[in-house]
């Protein structure tokens, strides 16, 4: 936190590492992720056009990583310890 006059205001330590972030959406897919909403996968979304905004105002429908040619795992996350599927597409146990 830091003091803004009068006030506290919460500052981030850090920044989550999903598909949100450009950085983290270019490293995954180089792993052979496919990056895409459940709606895009579903078909209800053309998966050509990627328009998901930020975390902040992107609440519904996220950015997930998928293997080519199916519907698993559906993670919304780029890093997890011990996800061996989420591993062949380039989620990492590494922190920043």
């Amino acid at each position: 936190a830091v003091k803004d006059g009068n006030r506290i205001v919460a500052e981030d330590l850090s920044s989550d590492q999903t598909p949100f972030r450009r950085d983290e959406y270019e490293r995954v897919k180089l792993c052979g992720a496919r990056v895409l909403s459940v709606d895009q996968v579903e078909g209800h979304k053309d998966p050509d056009i990627q328009t998901w905004g930020d975390e902040e105002s992107q609440g519904d429908d996220p950015p997930r990583l998928w293997v080519q040619n199916g519907m698993i795992p559906g993670a919304a996350f780029t890093r997890s310890v011990g996800d061996s599927l989420a591993e062949t597409i380039g989620v990492i146990a590494v922190p920043e």
